[in-house]
């Protein structure tokens, strides 16, 4: 079982921002799913514990825009945090894995 936390920020009180970033672990993967534009070649998936360590690391991902990746990786129940990077863009998501 995951929990998915939605991290959008208002960008106004009364108009919700347009990011509809997921990311979620199911079966010994993690799937990110993104509408943002930009991270489309050659970004970086890091994924980080809550005490900073990286647990898993991979290159040349491409997430275009509005599909799913699925990235096999294995991980313990906790809280974690991926992070997408590409060129001067970066994306971070919360993510809790819970069996």
């Amino acid at each position: 079982m995951a929990v998915e936390f939605d991290m959008s920020v208002p960008t106004d009180v009364n108009v919700p921002s347009k990011d509809q970033t997921a990311c979620w672990y199911s079966n010994g993967n993690v799937f990110i799913k993104t509408d943002l534009a930009g991270f489309a070649d050659n970004s970086t998936v890091l994924i980080y514990d809550l005490n900073g360590k990286v647990v898993f690391s991979k290159s040349n991902i491409s997430l275009v825009t509005g599909e799913t990746v699925e990235i096999p990786v294995s991980l313990n129940n906790g809280f974690y945090i991926t992070s997408v990077t590409n060129k001067n863009i970066r994306l971070a998501k919360k993510m809790v894995i819970s069996y």
